[in-house]
């Protein structure tokens, strides 16, 4: 029962799930009024038809374990195949076959996680037309399964049980292979369903794709080794140093450039746009220390290249209340003091437009020490749109100082108030194919930022974009799901709080004291009228 109640609890309506509770209910239903009839019928009638009517439910609930016909009710459909997936099923010319290696006992809180992703499957099937097809194989059984798992990479996992008066560690295993032609890809471990859609169509795209389009990135900072592995997951992916000579055709079609740029940098990115290919900027005005909670303006010389695309980056750090809180450590006395605070320094991003498909379906993400990006008169040739600004409630500091957590920051008289652009994408207006994204923050995807999983998302979104896969974008998105409160005034939050107190019991009280009046007209015209 706990299986079939699991999709309901998501707020995925499984038509086999209702026929399931519909079966029971006839079931039981059935067996109550057969064991209660006031009828007399023999035990052996009784119990014929009993298990005639259980034998027909079992055979319905049977034929309709392949069908997938669900309603999911929840925000972007994260529990039902998306129609870039579906899109990808129904292009496929040859058959790809995926199979699961899951051990048959698995501990309960990863059995959910079997059905999900067989149900997820059967999705698959059905939209490729039988060109996909899958089988379960519970590699514990034979060694001949166990030598299978591990010649795709797939390893044995060691799992705990804590039973009633036992202690219990098992060999299990939860991995995924999918094979197509000679050719080979696999999730290892399964350690969440919430992106399990995600990782598998990028694999069957990957396998099916004629060749992997190549990314180059370009300096600084270093990319963090679990979002590089997710990128060489999709993309040939490759640092270029600026010594490296460029015309060489193997690179990339994509460039993704950071921080720190040198001359020879800005002449690479100058002859890429040259040759057609979509750019990535991703720029810092400011590096900080967080040891010392100071701040150096970097050498600008790329705004020299924006300048040219109606674009730059301008002077300042954004500091904003609407931030993402930071836990600090204090030293009070003999004691260290963790504190957590709000940092106006790392503002927490919620207005993103809903054109572009990088953000589109990007709730919130944190740009560290980020500055105003400034659109300039616009140039003939390109286009600028804006794909994230912070909040209202966000200021502009012309000259940053200290920026230590413990030290709040002040406005100004007479700063500058947000929101203001961080995010922009250049097109071309004659050149249809030109795209050139710009970030006012090169931060957002270390390795101490991809915590927050909108950062990793957008880092991948902006490859894919400028890669034209807007496909794997929708799918990556669909789980996303911060959704971060409105800052409110201090008396709105007080009206909140009050009306969720007192707004209950005062209607209770105003309903009873109707009910009251109106029982005493009631009584007293009764009273009125026997005495008439």
């Amino acid at each position: 029962i706990d299986s079939h109640w699991e999709n309901l609890s998501r707020g995925v309506i499984d038509l086999r799930n209702i026929v399931y509770f519909i079966s029971l209910f006839i079931l039981f239903i059935y067996g109550s009024l057969a064991a209660f009839s006031g009828r007399v019928r023999s035990v052996f009638q009784k119990a014929a038809s009993f298990g005639l009517l259980a034998g027909i439910l079992v055979l319905v609930n049977l034929l309709l374990s392949g069908a997938v016909i669900r309603m999911d009710l929840t925000s972007n459909n994260i529990y039902s195949l998306s129609a870039p997936s579906k899109k990808l099923m129904r292009s496929l010319d040859d058959p790809v076959i995926v199979k699961a290696f899951f051990s048959e006992k698995l501990p309960g809180q990863y059995r959910e996680s079997k059905n999900y992703l067989r149900d997820l499957l059967y999705e698959y099937r059905a939209y490729s037309k039988g060109r996909l097809s899958f089988n379960f194989i519970d590699p514990t059984e034979s060694e001949e399964y166990a030598i299978e798992a591990a010649s795709y990479g797939i390893p044995p996992l060691q799992f705990t049980e804590a039973g009633k008066e036992s202690y219990e560690v098992r060999q299990g295993y939860m991995g995924i292979a999918v094979l197509y032609g000679d050719r080979a890809e696999t999730i290892p471990v399964l350690e969440s369903v919430s992106g399990i859609e995600y990782d598998l169509s990028t694999r069957i795209k990957k396998l099916v794709a004629e060749e992997m389009i190549a990314v180059g990135y370009i300096g600084e900072p270093a990319i963090p080794d679990g979002l590089a592995g997710e990128v060489r997951k999709r993309y040939s992916f490759i640092q270029i140093s600026s010594t490296q000579a460029y015309s060489n055709n193997q690179f990339s079609s994509v460039i993704l450039a950071g921080r720190d740029f040198s001359e020879e940098d800005i002449e690479l990115l100058s002859e890429a746009i040259d040759r057609g290919i979509p750019l990535a900027l991703l720029v810092d005005r400011y590096s900080a220390d967080t040891n010392s909670f100071s701040v150096t303006e970097e050498n600008m010389e790329i705004n020299k290249l924006l300048e040219s695309y109606g674009i730059s980056i301008g002077e300042g750090i954004i500091a904003d209340r609407q931030a993402q809180r930071i836990g600090v450590t204090t030293q009070q006395g003999f004691f260290r003091v963790q504190n957590v605070v709000d940092y106006p320094y790392f503002p927490l991003l919620t207005d993103f437009s809903g054109d572009n498909p990088v953000v589109r379906d990007i709730d919130a993400a944190v740009f560290p020490f980020v500055s105003p990006i400034e659109i300039l008169d616009e140039e003939d040739q390109y286009e600028v749109r804006v794909l994230a600004k912070t909040s209202k409630n966000s200021w502009l500091i012309r000259q940053p100082g200290n920026v230590s957590p413990m030290v709040p920051p002040v406005r100004a008289p007479g700063a500058a108030t947000g929101p203001f652009p961080v995010a922009a994408a250049v097109h071309g207006k004659s050149d249809q194919d030109f795209r050139m994204l710009v970030t006012s923050n090169a931060r957002f995807f270390e390795e101490d930022m991809l915590h927050m999983q909108a950062n990793r998302s957008l880092f991948n979104n902006i490859i894919d974009w400028l890669s034209e896969d807007a496909d794997l974008i929708a799918i990556r998105s669909k789980g996303i799901s911060s959704r971060p409160l409105k800052e409110v005034s201090a008396g709105q939050m007080t009206l909140i709080k009050n009306l969720n107190m007192f707004l209950v019991p005062v209607l209770i009280v105003i309903l009873g004291l109707i009910r009251w009046k109106t029982q005493n007209k009631r009584r007293n015209y009764q009273r009125l009228k026997y005495l008439i």
